[in-house]
Protein backbone atom coordinates (compact mmCIF):
# COMPACT_ATOMS: atom_id res chain seq x y z
CA UNK A 1 0.00 0.00 0.00
CA UNK A 2 1.55 3.62 -0.88
CA UNK A 3 0.60 6.53 1.05
CA UNK A 4 1.43 10.15 -0.43
CA UNK A 5 1.93 13.15 1.51
CA UNK A 6 0.58 16.00 1.15
CA UNK A 7 2.66 18.11 3.07
CA UNK A 8 6.41 17.55 4.39
CA UNK A 9 6.70 17.07 8.28
CA UNK A 10 8.83 19.16 10.02
CA UNK A 11 12.30 18.75 12.06
CA UNK A 12 10.36 20.09 15.51
CA UNK A 13 7.54 17.35 16.08
CA UNK A 14 9.98 16.41 19.04
CA UNK A 15 10.58 19.08 21.06
CA UNK A 16 8.45 20.75 23.50
CA UNK A 17 9.55 23.10 26.34
CA UNK A 18 11.32 21.36 29.76
CA UNK A 19 11.22 22.78 33.04
CA UNK A 20 14.95 23.73 34.54
CA UNK A 21 16.03 21.37 37.34
CA UNK A 22 14.72 22.31 40.54
CA UNK A 23 12.13 22.22 42.58
CA UNK A 24 8.36 22.83 41.80
CA UNK A 25 4.63 22.55 43.19
CA UNK A 26 2.80 19.99 40.82
CA UNK A 27 -0.95 18.99 40.69
CA UNK A 28 -1.86 15.56 39.77
CA UNK A 29 -3.64 15.65 36.93
CA UNK A 30 -4.57 11.71 35.96
CA UNK A 31 -3.46 8.39 37.18
CA UNK A 32 -3.62 5.63 34.67
CA UNK A 33 -3.18 1.69 35.20
CA UNK A 34 -3.25 1.26 31.49
CA UNK A 35 -2.60 2.80 28.11
CA UNK A 36 -5.42 4.29 25.59
CA UNK A 37 -5.60 0.89 24.43
CA UNK A 38 -6.66 -0.82 27.59
CA UNK A 39 -3.32 -2.82 28.04
CA UNK A 40 -2.42 -2.63 32.06
CA UNK A 41 1.09 -1.06 32.21
CA UNK A 42 3.91 -3.88 33.17
CA UNK A 43 7.52 -3.55 32.77
CA UNK A 44 9.17 -6.33 30.88
CA UNK A 45 10.38 -7.92 34.25
CA UNK A 46 6.45 -8.13 35.29
CA UNK A 47 6.67 -5.10 37.67
CA UNK A 48 2.79 -3.22 37.40
CA UNK A 49 3.39 0.53 37.26
CA UNK A 50 0.73 3.37 37.26
CA UNK A 51 1.33 6.87 35.19
CA UNK A 52 1.15 9.57 36.64
CA UNK A 53 0.54 12.94 34.99
CA UNK A 54 1.35 16.07 36.49
CA UNK A 55 0.72 20.15 35.55
CA UNK A 56 3.06 22.37 37.49
CA UNK A 57 1.90 25.11 39.34
CA UNK A 58 3.92 28.35 37.59
CA UNK A 59 4.25 27.68 33.79
CA UNK A 60 0.93 24.68 33.20
CA UNK A 61 3.82 22.52 31.77
CA UNK A 62 3.10 18.84 32.14
CA UNK A 63 5.32 16.41 33.27
CA UNK A 64 4.73 12.57 33.54
CA UNK A 65 5.78 10.86 36.82
CA UNK A 66 6.04 6.94 36.96
CA UNK A 67 5.17 5.21 40.17
CA UNK A 68 6.70 1.16 40.24
CA UNK A 69 4.50 -1.18 42.36
CA UNK A 70 7.68 -3.19 42.69
CA UNK A 71 7.94 -4.58 47.08
CA UNK A 72 12.28 -4.09 46.39
CA UNK A 73 11.26 -0.39 46.23
CA UNK A 74 8.53 0.16 48.54
CA UNK A 75 10.20 3.03 50.46
CA UNK A 76 9.36 5.04 47.04
CA UNK A 77 6.06 3.82 46.82
CA UNK A 78 5.51 4.98 50.71
CA UNK A 79 7.40 8.36 50.00
CA UNK A 80 5.30 9.10 47.12
CA UNK A 81 1.93 7.97 48.67
CA UNK A 82 3.15 10.75 51.72
CA UNK A 83 3.78 13.52 49.60
CA UNK A 84 0.24 13.14 48.52
CA UNK A 85 -0.99 13.11 51.62
CA UNK A 86 -2.24 9.60 51.30
CA UNK A 87 0.41 8.09 53.58
CA UNK A 88 -0.05 4.27 54.59
CA UNK A 89 -0.60 2.62 57.71
CA UNK A 90 0.71 -0.76 58.01
CA UNK A 91 2.72 -3.15 55.66
CA UNK A 92 0.04 -3.43 52.68
CA UNK A 93 -2.20 -0.71 51.18
CA UNK A 94 -4.99 -0.30 48.60
CA UNK A 95 -3.75 1.40 45.95
CA UNK A 96 -7.01 3.56 43.48
CA UNK A 97 -4.93 6.24 42.06
CA UNK A 98 -8.00 7.75 41.15
CA UNK A 99 -7.90 9.07 44.75
CA UNK A 100 -4.74 10.49 43.62
CA UNK A 101 -6.01 13.21 41.05
CA UNK A 102 -5.89 16.78 41.98
CA UNK A 103 -3.73 16.72 45.04
CA UNK A 104 -0.40 18.50 45.23
CA UNK A 105 3.06 17.68 46.31
CA UNK A 106 6.69 19.32 45.77
CA UNK A 107 8.75 17.66 43.39
CA UNK A 108 12.62 17.76 42.51
CA UNK A 109 13.02 17.78 38.98
CA UNK A 110 15.84 17.26 36.05
CA UNK A 111 16.55 16.40 33.18
CA UNK A 112 17.66 13.06 31.23
CA UNK A 113 17.89 11.63 28.18
CA UNK A 114 15.82 8.89 27.54
CA UNK A 115 16.33 5.01 25.46
CA UNK A 116 15.15 7.55 22.30
CA UNK A 117 18.08 9.79 22.85
CA UNK A 118 15.03 12.71 24.10
CA UNK A 119 15.98 14.44 26.75
CA UNK A 120 13.10 14.77 29.16
CA UNK A 121 11.99 16.10 32.48
CA UNK A 122 11.91 13.47 35.22
CA UNK A 123 10.99 13.53 38.88
CA UNK A 124 13.91 12.87 41.33
CA UNK A 125 12.08 12.65 44.45
CA UNK A 126 8.46 13.48 45.92
CA UNK A 127 7.83 15.76 49.21
CA UNK A 128 4.59 17.16 50.49
CA UNK A 129 4.27 20.98 50.03
CA UNK A 130 4.81 22.85 53.43
CA UNK A 131 1.45 24.42 54.86
CA UNK A 132 -0.70 21.48 52.57
CA UNK A 133 -0.01 19.03 55.44
CA UNK A 134 -3.30 18.30 57.35
CA UNK A 135 -3.59 19.63 60.47
CA UNK A 136 -2.18 16.97 63.74
CA UNK A 137 -5.39 15.65 65.37
CA UNK A 138 -5.79 15.97 68.73
CA UNK A 139 -5.63 12.66 70.86
CA UNK A 140 -8.70 11.18 71.65
CA UNK A 141 -9.32 11.70 75.45
CA UNK A 142 -9.53 8.22 76.94
CA UNK A 143 -12.83 6.84 78.29
CA UNK A 144 -13.61 6.76 81.56
CA UNK A 145 -12.50 3.01 83.06
CA UNK A 146 -10.67 2.74 79.95
CA UNK A 147 -8.30 0.37 82.12
CA UNK A 148 -10.93 -1.51 83.46
CA UNK A 149 -14.21 -2.59 85.42
CA UNK A 150 -13.42 -0.82 88.13
CA UNK A 151 -15.92 1.94 89.63
CA UNK A 152 -14.97 5.51 90.82
CA UNK A 153 -15.56 4.68 94.99
CA UNK A 154 -13.25 1.52 93.94
CA UNK A 155 -9.55 1.58 96.66
CA UNK A 156 -7.28 0.99 94.57
CA UNK A 157 -4.26 -0.50 97.28
CA UNK A 158 -0.92 1.04 97.04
Amino acid sequence: MKFKFNETPSDDSGSFELLEPGNYSLTISGAFTENKEGKKYIKNDGTEFIRVSCVEKESGLRINHFVFLDPGQSKKVYYFLKAIDLEPSGHEVDIDPQQWVGRMFRGKIDKKTGNDGIVRNVILTCNPIPGEQPEPKDPEPLKKNSWGDLDEDDDVPF
